[in-house]
């Protein structure tokens, strides 16, 4: 077919974006160029310059050989026969300046020749979004029948929760409830689904689960931070960390083999000792660290980015992002965490630590486990350090009082985990960020530019 579209240079390499949006590669016009007739063709229209039109042939072929249509959701072979003539952009049609060279389709070389002209297989965009989309929905009814056979009960929790979480660092959606008395509650999006959860466990129920919809507000916009993400979560009455690890680790090698990865994960995933890393790493002895101004001091001699002003929780977390993250095997899980970042997990006896455990998958954190704290009163008082410190940083805490009953109550002896769904898929895919398995990311919603990224 005859196209219109326009030149652009990337990478070294000349191409064209014709009418469709697809770019088409045209490596092959530095050799075509020593023709005089081309030559001729491209110096009098300037037709090479960067952003400028033309009128060109297209043949479409499958990698086969045989006809194609663009418009089939698989990979093709084009052919830019011949560059007919120069065309001012103030003749094109209508909508081509408004096309962005990056919004298009994804391009891999290959090298056969075809009549001295390189080809290449392309596909478009859309298809590779789609396929990428479909394996995203595979996973949801291959963890339903993998809890299932596990004797899981599927919860579906609510969305709009009187706490979103009291974790130091998670900042909550909030909005209004008015009733029908005129009367107005606080409400808040679940950073997750982690209370709903534990009242079941408070009431009875062994072993839950729920895929389920979590919020962090605040600045949470980067290739593994999104506002809005789909969370794996579950419980075992009963349960050990090693057993939610040995969970873990299998829920991720199905998702694996459903997603079709080429990513080889180890049969058994080595568990680290986050104390036994910091002091081999850097020499730091976490055990004898429990000041934050020697903390600091000493981290600030191995890891630059600490500044004087940093408090405990932001030196350990810039030390484990710089040098112990970095270094990490394809797939583990690292345990014994400090117990300023406890959170809701049981604490070691005689030990500043806690049993929580993070799990790792080529480097990026992907879980949050714990052997659950079932003290009341050591529950009521880290909720209240938390509050305390959450008020002074503008952060206010909207506390569950039922979800604090059921703790009086009694929750069972339990270990639970919270796995980001989208980050293990997207690094199954070999994917650079969450919003490559989204049909629409956040930041797709808005404008260009009126959303601050990080």
């Amino acid at each position: 077919r005859t196209a219109q579209g326009r030149f652009f240079r990337h990478s070294g390499f000349w191409g064209v974006c014709d009418d469709s949006g697809t770019l088409w590669p045209l490596q092959f016009l530095d050799d075509t160029l020593a023709q005089e007739d081309t030559k001729d063709l491209f110096v009098k229209s300037s037709a090479l310059i960067d952003g400028s039109w033309a009128q060109f042939q297209i043949e479409f072929v499958k990698p086969d050989g045989t006809s194609a249509s663009k418009y089939e959701d698989h990979g093709y072979v084009a052919k830019i026969l011949a560059v007919q003539r120069a065309v001012h952009p103030q003749d094109a049609t209508p909508g081509f300046l408004s096309w962005a060279v990056s919004h298009f389709s994804v391009i891999t070389k290959k090298t056969t020749p075809i009549n001295t002209k390189q080809t290449y297989f392309l596909e478009n965009s859309l298809a590779i979004k789609k396929k990428l989309l479909t394996k995203m929905e595979r996973i949801f009814p291959a963890l339903q029948r993998t809890f299932e056979c596990k004797g899981f009960f599927a919860a579906h929790t609510p969305t709009l929760v009187p706490s979103g979480g009291v974790e130091r660092y998670l900042n909550t959606f909030r909005t209004k409830y008015e009733d029908h008395r005129g009367q107005m509650h606080e409400l808040e999006l679940p950073t997750s689904p982690e209370f709903a959860l534990k009242k079941l466990l408070a009431e009875g129920y062994s072993k839950v689960y729920e895929i389920a919809k979590s919020f962090r507000n605040k600045g949470e916009i980067s290739a593994w931070h999104e506002p809005e993400f789909w969370m794996l979560e579950w419980y075992r009455s009963g349960g050990t960390v090693a057993s939610i690890q040995q969970d873990t680790q299998e829920i991720v090698g199905q998702m694996a083999l459903v997603l079709g990865t080429t990513l080889t994960l180890p049969l058994e995933w080595p568990v680290l000792s986050v104390p036994k890393l910091f002091f081999e790493a850097l020499g730091i002895d976490l055990e004898q660290l429990q000041d934050v101004l020697i903390f600091n001091e000493t981290a600030r001699q191995r890891c630059p980015s600490v500044v004087p002003t940093d408090d405990w929780d932001t030196v350990f977390s810039k030390v484990m992002m710089e040098c112990i993250e970095p270094s990490l095997p394809v797939a583990c899980f690292l345990e014994n965490y400090p117990i300023q970042m406890g959170a809701l997990a049981e604490k070691v006896t005689g030990k500043p630590f806690v049993k929580r455990f993070e799990g790792y998958l080529m480097g990026v954190e992907i879980c949050n486990g714990y052997q659950e704290l079932t003290d009341s009163i050591e529950l009521k008082k880290r909720f209240c350090e938390i509050e305390e410190l959450r008020e002074t940083e503008g952060n206010a805490v909207l506390r569950d009082p039922i979800f604090e009953q059921s703790m009086s109550i009694g929750l069972p002896v339990a270990a639970g985990n919270a796995l980001g769904l989208e980050r293990v898929v997207a690094i199954l895919l070999q994917q650079k960020e969450l919003s490559e398995i989204k049909a629409i990311s956040f930041l797709k919603q808005f404008p260009k530019k009126w959303v601050a990224e990080n």
